[in-house]
């Protein structure tokens, strides 16, 4: 397969209604830019070659009368997923008990084929290397910023200018204000900026710039006698004391850069960047792999009618998702962000890999009634058990449903860390020598000496799985050939995490906001993953039809359909953010209502 990723350019705008109508689109308040592409064209290109071989034996063994043996064995080898020892036993069994009792059972194991969908964004299996980059922009300076942004990026590790809003640096003094965090209302204390900050940043006699005035890349030199570097030297030194007395964030002397639009915004990385370091692929890599059991009961009833049991389990081992391996533990810890194992080199490894794992517990009970005296039924009720460490159900870029690349690293574990876990001590000198806690940064410190796998900190249900689905079907025979069909389907809604008021969170150091969800050491277990499950979906189909023969070898078909017949507002989305508006739980988006059509259908 041979492609490319495209350049993708987001941008959300924060400003106020007035604003917006007087000074439009672009430079009517604060832009968080999110820029995706490869580092150079080459890295956009996608080149993916695979080839699969499977070999297959089977054999049925009927060792007595009642009792008959599916064996088999089979040996795969995919080019991408080298491994030579990929051989898959399966074994089956029925034993007919009496003519209408069957009892089944089963064992086999299945592995993993090469995805392209998975591998687009690995280089290492031949995909795209794509980065992301965050930038706070601000198109009239410090004017026109209506939001918390800068106080939120500051409060999640991110050294962000925190800007009054409305209040000027002479007002600022006056008053004593401070950068607090918006989410615990605690004091950051870096500097409070005024919203005419940098308007008295001009060369040796210029005038100040005008307030609310709109500033960018072409008129910088008219406006402030700087050309467009010595303006952002200049506006450099006047933040350096944007840290004030908060020692945890680090402001770069080179903050300020120019965006796509020609405004002054943050260098790259000061919000975040996915995709920086190139996703390798590990060297204990493993093809993923399902243990499959099943015990089957098949019970006829009378001549058309069979109730079945169905029982099975599944060990999903190998699971491919992304971590940091080489993400010291101490990372982390206050101070310590993004540091690396020792020995280990320079820059941080994020590596595709075998990381995950998850069972599968689930139990179904059927009824089928064959067509028989003008009406066939079919009813299947299934339980489900199924739980896993992966954050994310799904690997692959989201480029065709708009959200942009789905950076791996992002996607990946919460935690990356893997290995005994070592003393350390927080800042406020509270230490996991005695026993597990959560640091000043909310992030896990287990217990030292004690063994951790830091993916386990996201298990909890699967993003897919439904705790109860029941099926019912049937066609009923009418006089005058009319026929009525129709399909009920209700099962469980679908799992959901509560997010914290102030989004991801960095658990394990790497510098990547993607923990969603804390439940750590009987702490936050409202934070679990995938702990709270959406109202249930129920839906009825029908079909009302009517057959007429227009020749001997024609025929037609009227039809008269009704989808969600009960005009169910079955939940599409949820609020899940923790301390927001509409409250947390709340139905964001319901699926479409009763609707229905009309068709003919000719057959010839």
């Amino acid at each position: 397969m041979d492609g490319a990723e495209p350049n993708n350019f987001f941008t959300q705008l924060f400003a106020t209604e007035a604003d917006f109508t007087q000074f439009g689109p672009i430079d009517s308040g604060v832009n968080l830019i999110t820029l995706q592409s490869g580092p150079t064209p080459k890295d956009n290109e996608v080149h993916i070659r695979n080839n699969y071989n499977g070999l297959f034996v089977q054999d049925d063994w009927k060792v007595a009368q009642k009792v008959t043996l599916n064996l088999g064995l089979r040996w795969d080898y995919d080019s991408r997923f080298p491994n030579n020892t990929d051989f898959s036993p399966r074994i089956g069994a029925a034993w007919s008990l009496t003519p209408k009792t069957v009892i089944t059972a089963s064992f086999g194991i299945f592995y993993d084929q090469f995805r392209a969908g998975v591998a687009r964004d690995v280089p290492g299996l031949g995909g795209a290397n794509i980065q992301r980059e965050r930038l706070l922009s601000f198109p009239r300076l410090f004017y026109g910023d209506p939001t918390n942004i800068g106080r939120n990026f500051e409060g999640r590790g991110r050294p962000t200018v925190c800007l009054a809003n409305s209040l000027t640096d002479a007002q600022v003094a006056a008053q004593g204000t401070q950068c607090i965090n918006p989410a615990d209302n605690t004091v950051l204390g870096t500097t409070v900026y005024g919203i005419d900050h940098l308007n008295s940043v001009v060369a040796s006699g210029h005038a100040p710039i005008p307030a609310n005035t709109v500033l960018d890349i072409n008129n910088v030199q008219p406006l402030t006698g700087f050309t467009a570097d010595q303006f952002l030297q200049a506006a450099d030194a006047a933040i350096a004391n944007a840290a004030g007395s908060n020692t945890t964030l680090v402001f770069p002397a080179d903050y300020w850069s120019w965006d796509p639009f020609g405004h002054l915004t943050t260098i790259g990385g000061i919000l975040g960047t996915a995709g920086q370091v190139p996703i390798t692929v590990d060297a204990n890599f493993k093809v993923p792999y399902t243990r499959n059991y099943h015990l089957g009961l098949q019970q006829g009833i009378g001549l058309d009618m069979v109730f079945t049991f169905d029982y099975y389990h599944k060990d999903i081992k190998d699971i491919l998702t992304v971590r940091a391996t080489n993400l010291a533990f101490e990372a982390r810890m206050p101070g310590h962000g993004n540091e690396l194992v020792p020995g280990t080199g320079s820059t941080r490894i994020e590596s595709f890999g075998p990381w995950g794992e998850g069972t599968y517990d689930g139990f179904t009970i059927g009824f089928q009634k064959r067509m028989s005296h003008n009406f066939t039924l079919q009813a299947n009720y299934t339980f489900t058990h199924a739980i896993d460490n992966v954050l994310n159900s799904t690997l692959t870029s989201e480029i065709q449903n708009g959200e942009g690349v789905n950076f791996l690293a992002i996607a990946g574990l919460s935690d990356s860390f893997v290995g005994k876990v070592p003393v350390v001590t927080d800042g406020n000198g509270q230490t996991n020598a005695d026993g597990p806690f959560i640091n000043s940064l909310g992030n896990p410190v287990p217990k030292a000496g004690t063994f951790y796998n830091g993916a386990n900190i996201d298990k909890g249900p699967s993003d897919l799985s439904l705790g109860h689905t029941f099926l019912l079907h049937g066609i009923v025979q009418l006089p005058w050939k009319f026929e009525i069909s129709g399909i009920l389907r209700a099962q469980s809604g679908f799992h959901y995490s509560r997010a914290p008021a102030d989004g991801g969170s960095d658990f394990d150091g790497d510098g990547l906001f993607n923990g969603e969800a804390l439940s750590f050491a009987g702490q936050f277990p409202e934070f679990a993953r995938n702990r709270y499950t959406a109202p249930a979906f129920v839906n009825m189909d029908t079909r009302l039809a009517k057959r007429f023969t227009i020749a001997e070898r024609v025929k037609a078909q009227v039809l008269f359909e009704f989808f969600n017949l009960f005009n169910k507002g079955n939940v599409a989305a949820v609020q899940s953010l923790d301390g927001t508006s509409p409250v947390f739980g709340s139905t964001l988006q319901r699926l479409p209502g009763r609707e229905g059509q009309v068709g003919i259908r000719f057959e010839f």
